[in-house]
């Protein structure tokens, strides 16, 4: 950009106004004069105050490298949501080491000022990185920041930029609302759009023929990324309908969906009928994530190809025409969604693929020549076989020499490559630092690997005293090979050699950079054209959308003066014409004439309505103010929330960590202790390996001499303690037999006096309740014929009393103070005179007629007759209540009967399972005996291998034998303690009734034994009759014997026995000769 430029951009921005340069030309060239004014006169209204910000320390995820290119969006799309821009952000030339520096122009001085106190200071760091910090405070280049600038601080380079851009259009800020704006947002939530028709009313020109088509792209989608089960095969053809339904959802289509085929793969178009359907299916689909539950369950994030994509197509071809005239940039979508195009011919390809469906993708690139300097000969052939360029020529001609070429055939010789001539202008190699001591044949040698030597030449030495030597190998190709490879130390030699390029090589290298000057000034001129073609598209586009909004601004301006009339001033006669005034607008077929006349009106009745919009502005604007401060609650209490939950995980988190830990180090240090004890035990173990294998020579003939003896001894210990066990058990079982039989008596005794103590109170108690009742019948006895003989008048009263109370509730004394209390009353039923003296007695009645005595009688025996009555059911009664008392007595006697039954039943039950558990016990002991029998076996058998282990293991021996015995006089303790419990006695019953049964079949079998040898004894000496008559008396001597020794009881038998071993034993000590005449004793283990 030349300084012109620069200089105009900055007086723009200085000067504040610069709105009106912005609108295109052949736009400004449409209006009529008067137009013109007006437009101008309305524009001046609302000039640009041109606020300028710097912007800087961006987020790492918006400076990456791929998407670099869309920062200044980015950028813009974020600025504006504070005001309209009037330049859009511009970046600094110079790269500064703390990143990327932006410039951008507000219009109004406070969207600035919102921006920076909104934008200015925001923390970048993520949640991660904050944990990570600690807490710690974030950096000034941690910071997002936004600030004012002065317009001196500007560079050139921002400037030249500004000047190229120009002024950011009215219609290009999202926050001037456009025409249709006012239309949908008042068909929906029935409030009134923001602003009056100052910013928004478009130029009056009447369109011409070729500007009366609509213009779509506002209400066209654009949809990619389609689900995977969306392409398959045989779901590919129900694509369009499966389009159709979805978007049928939000509103109707104008058409059927098209699919087309793009170089970023299938996408589709649609356009809705109306804009807010469209925004809508925007809002609910763009960035969907359209996986299944099975393809999401691992918890992966979704790719960027994973969200559904849809956006407007005026927004994406905005985006193309912004990067078309870049050679190759990344085109980057709402969601993300990534696609390299190439310039402006992929920007063209791209909206020509809305219109066109026969259209296939981009071609391949064609492939560049790539051409390489200090490269000669093969290599450079095979990169000329690539490219376009002119055939291969025939391969360079060497010159001979001069003597070759003269000499005769028949004496041509071959000579050696030090005396052929080399040709310093071809292609050679200049070899420095060649020691002297060289001879030719070496330096041959030397390139040997690369082809041979053709010619070698040396000329001169260099600067340290080295030779330079000029060589040709025979492969023009290994030239830059070799000169490469002698760069490097050759063992320890340091050769400097240097390429030298022929005239061929030099001629081929100039043809290359030629080809390559007129492929680059090729492309740069089809970029010049497809960008002509693209700015000649855009222009018609552009006159298309400004025919189509000033319609529809005309009609939304009619619809809004309608509305504001219904709405306001209840006036339907005017509303009505304002109403059919732009049902006319709409209708394209309307004459220009009739269509200014229809305007002007419109425009007319706005003015009018110009001071009732501001109320109604307000009253909007702040529902929509309560809406938003509603919502910013809420925001800033849900992140409070989330921070809050965000802080006790990490404090769980924390606090798990350390526990384990806690955890990891105990069970290392537990490790280590387990490992350095178990080294010390095998230290020890070999110690006593080795000190053990010294004595187990001299103790293996000993263990062997004395294997049999400790076994012999060791049985009849055992055989020994086993009889005496029996004794010991055998005599506890008598004396616990005769104490169970003695409490048994003690008990039944108890019982049966308890039994007849019973029966003695049962038999006193009936026969008190007889004497009882017969003196209470005797007192009614006397009662009744006292009752008879009175004279009354008034004998009912005592009947009534004596039905009053009971008589089997009273005691005798209170029957007797009864009758006291009847005789009394008896004398005093004489009726006294009240008229006369009081100390004299009163007269009884002495007239009674037969009347009277009558009725006496009568009343006399009908109370008879119910005293017996009363009588009879008292003793009824009484009957009763003893038979149910002596019937609960026997209740009571069958219930302590049945008691006690169940005790013996259930005594018997725990006899029994102890039985069961004695037998498994029994079952068990023959188990483990078995057990120790064979480990004993192993034992001897191990220390006849290994003198260390056996005297390991007769230690062992010796503890569990001891642990053993002190078990086993524990268990008898505790058998003495408990034998008066009935379980415990049980079981030992049990054991002994077993053991002596075991011991009685033993001596059955010894008896049987016996008999047969005392009868084959009697059979071979009985050979006379006296001795066969003698037999009998034979026959009982031997049994008093056999019953005599029986009664000696087995403690006899068993000392008898421990008498006889000794014996034997001592006599084996004796004969045995052992080393020093002492007994080796050697430990049986069990």
């Amino acid at each position: 950009m030349d300084a012109a430029g620069a200089a105009a951009a900055a007086a723009l921005l200085w000067s504040g106004q610069g709105s009106q340069g912005s609108w295109p030309a052949q736009e400004a060239g449409r209006q009529s004069d008067s137009e013109t004014q007006e437009s101008e006169e309305d524009g001046s209204d609302h000039p640009a105050t041109g606020t300028l910000v710097k912007l800087r320390n961006f987020p790492a995820s918006w400076v990456e490298e791929d998407v670099l290119p869309f920062l200044p969006e980015k950028l813009a799309r974020l600025l504006r949501r504070f005001g309209p821009l009037l330049f859009e952000p511009a970046p600094e030339a110079d790269l500064q080491a703390s990143g990327p520096i932006f410039f951008a122009a507000f219009r109004e001085a406070a969207a600035a000022e919102e921006a920076v106190a909104k934008l200015h200071g925001v923390d970048l760091r993520s949640n991660a990185e904050k944990r990570a910090a600690g807490g710690r405070p974030a950096q000034a280049w941690e910071r997002f920041s936004v600030q004012t600038e002065e317009p001196t601080a500007l560079s050139s380079a921002v400037l030249a930029h500004w000047a190229q851009r120009g002024v950011v259009k009215p219609d290009d800020n999202p926050d001037n609302l456009q025409a249709e704006d006012f239309e949908f947002e008042f068909a929906d939530s029935g409030e009134f759009a923001e602003g009056d028709g100052s910013e928004t009313e478009p130029p009056t020109e009447p369109p011409s023929e070729g500007e009366v088509s609509e213009d779509r792209s506002k209400v066209t989608v654009l949809l990619r990324n389609f689900p995977s089960s969306w392409l398959s095969e045989e779901a590919l053809p129900q694509l369009s309908a499966r389009i159709t339904a979805l978007l049928n959802k939000f509103g109707q289509l104008r058409s059927k969906p098209k699919v087309l085929e793009s170089s970023i793969g299938l996408v589709a178009t649609a356009t809705f009928q109306e804009l807010q359907d469209a925004e809508k299916a925007i809002q609910a689909l763009d960035g969907l994530d359209w996986r299944s539950p099975a393809e999401a369950k691992d918890g992966r994030p979704a790719s960027a190809h994973e969200y559904f994509r849809a956006e407007m197509v005026q927004e994406v071809a905005s985006r193309l025409q912004e990067l078309a005239a870049a050679p190759s940039m990344a085109v980057l979508g709402a969601g993300g969604f990534e696609t390299m195009v190439e310039g402006a011919a992929a920007a063209q390809a791209f909206l020509s693929a809305e219109v066109d469906p026969s259209f296939q993708g981009y071609k391949a690139k064609r492939e560049r020549v790539k051409v390489k300097l200090q490269q000669t000969g093969r290599n450079l052939r095979w990169e000329k076989a690539n490219s376009d360029a002119e055939e291969d020529p025939a391969p360079a001609q060497w010159p001979t020499t001069a003597w070759t070429a003269f000499a005769p055939e028949t004496e041509a010789v071959e000579v050696a490559p030090e005396m052929r001539e080399l040709d310093p202008a071809d292609t050679h190699l200049v070899i420095r630092g060649v020691p002297w001591d060289w001879s030719a044949l070496q330096l041959q040698m030397l390139f040997t690997p690369f082809g041979g030597v053709q010619a070698m030449q040396a000329f001169a030495s260099d600067e340290k005293g080295g030779r330079i030597v000029r060589v040709r190998l025979e492969d023009l190709a290994q030239h830059a090979v070799a000169a490469v490879h002698f760069q490097q130390p050759q063992g320890g030699l340091m050769l400097r050699c240097e390429h030298v390029l022929g005239p061929r090589e030099k001629e081929l290298l100039a043809l290359a950079a030629e080809r390559e000057r007129r492929r680059r000034e090729e492309e740069a001129e089809e970029a010049r054209q497809r960008q002509v073609a693209i700015e000649e598209a855009e222009r018609q586009k552009q006159a298309a959308a400004f025919a189509e909004r000033r319609g529809v601004w005309e009609v939304a301006n009619a619809d809004f003066a309608a509305a504001v009339l219904a709405k306001a001033e209840k006036d339907l006669d005017r509303s009505k014409r304002l109403q059919a005034a732009a049902d006319s607008l709409r209708d394209p077929s309307l004459s220009k004439q009739r269509r200014r006349m229809l305007v002007a009106l419109v425009e007319a009745e706005r003015k009018r309505q110009a001071p009732m919009i501001p109320g109604l502005e307000q009253a909007a604007m702040a529902a929509a103010d309560a809406e938003i401060k509603a919502w910013q609650h809420y925001v800033i209490q849900a992140e409070r929330d989330y921070l809050n939950l965000i802080q006790e995980a990490e404090a769980a988190e924390t606090r798990a960590m350390s526990k384990a830990d806690r955890d990891s180090r105990r069970a290392e240090q537990a490790r280590v202790d387990l490992e350095r004890k178990r080294r010390r035990r095998e230290r020890e173990l070999r110690a006593i390996e080795r000190a053990a294998m010294l004595r187990a020579d001299e103790q293996s003939r000993a263990v062997e001499e004395a294997t049999a003896l400790a076994e012999e001894q060791t049985r009849e210990e055992f055989e020994a303690e086993l009889m005496e066990r029996a004794e010991d058990e055998v005599r506890e079982f008598c004396d616990f037999e005769r104490r169970r039989e003695a409490e048994e008596r003690r008990r039944m005794a108890a019982d049966e006096a308890e039994f007849h103590r019973l029966q003695e109170e049962e038999r006193r108690r009936k026969v008190e309740e007889e004497r009882k009742q017969k003196l209470v019948m005797e007192w009614r006895r006397k009662q009744a014929a006292r009752r008879a003989l009175d004279s009354d008048e008034e004998p009912s009263e005592a009947d009534e009393d004596d039905k009053k109370s009971p008589d089997r509730d009273r005691s005798n004394l209170d029957r007797k103070k009864d009758a006291n209390h009847e005789e009394q009353s008896d004398m005093l039923k004489a009726a006294r005179n009240p008229f006369g003296p009081v100390r004299e007695r009163p007269a009884e009645k002495e007239t009674s007629t037969k009347p009277e005595k009558e009725s006496k009688r009568t009343r006399e025996e009908e109370k008879r007759r119910l005293k017996e009555e009363e009588a009879a059911k008292r003793r009824k009664r009484e009957k009763e209540e003893a038979a149910a008392e002596l019937q609960r007595f026997e209740q009571e006697l069958q219930r302590r009967n049945n008691f006690l039954l169940r005790r013996r039943q259930q005594e018997e039950d725990d006899l029994r399972k102890e039985a069961e558990a004695q037998e498994q016990a029994v079952r068990d002991e023959e188990e483990r005996k078995k057990r120790e029998v064979e480990q004993s076996r192993m034992a001897w058998e191990d220390k006849l291998r290994m003198k260390f282990e056996v005297e390991e293991r007769r230690k062992e021996a010796e503890a569990r034998k001891h642990e053993e015995a002190e078990r086993r006089k524990q268990e008898r303790a505790e058998r003495k303690r408990e034998a008066m419990r009935p379980q415990e006695t049980v079981r030992l019953l049990q054991e002994k009734e077993q053991e002596i049964k075991r011991m009685q079949a033993e001596l059955a079998k010894k008896r049987e034994e016996a008999k047969k040898q005392e009868e084959q004894r009697e059979r071979g000496s009985s050979s006379a009759p006296a001795s066969r008559s003698s037999s009998p008396v034979r026959k009982e001597k031997h049994k008093r014997r056999k019953e005599k020794r029986r009664s000696a009881g087995s403690r006899s038998r068993s000392e008898r026995r421990n008498k006889k071993r000794k014996k034997r034993r001592n006599q084996s000590s004796s004969s045995s000769s052992r080393p020093r005449g002492k007994k080796r004793k050697v430990s049986y283990v069990r």
